[in-house]
Formats: C-alpha cells, structure tokens, sequence
C-alpha cells in the first residue's frame, strides 16, 4: 500500500485505538469526575490559558488572579 490508501489506514487504525481507549476510560468512570482538586484545577487552567502572565506572576512571586466564565482575566479588587 501506498500513498493515500496507507494515509488513510493509519488514520483509521489510530482513530480505532483513541476510541477504544476513550470508551475503556469511560466504562471505567474514569470521566465522571475530575481528579484534579479545585485549586489545581484552576492554577493549571490559568498557566495554559495565560502562560506568559502565568511566568511573570510566578517570577514576581505573585498570585494569580482570578478567571472569569469565559476565561478572561478579572480586575484585581484592592
């Protein structure tokens, strides 16, 4: 096989194992609930949403801020 046919077999073969994979992970409730604390939860979701903010906060040795619904930065209240 070649060309397209062998692209295509690939895909096919890894879309196969990633969904086996997703319904194993799913019948074994693996996705019911987080297994993350709510802390780590958000620190984790501010580094990746803001990593460049996320550097200098932890270079200044500063909190980070709070995220609001749709994932923006809120104003800080003093």
């Amino acid at each position: 096989m070649t060309g397209m046919v062998k692209s295509l077999n690939v895909s096919v073969a890894t879309s196969l194992l990633l969904f086996e994979a997703f319904r194993q992970r799913q019948a074994a409730g693996m996705y019911e609930k987080s297994r993350l604390s709510p802390s780590e939860f958000e620190q984790l979701l501010f580094e990746w949403s803001w990593p460049s903010v996320a550097a200098a906060k932890r270079r200044d040795g500063k909190p980070y801020p709070s995220l609001g619904a749709d994932g923006e930065i809120l104003p800080e209240s003093d």
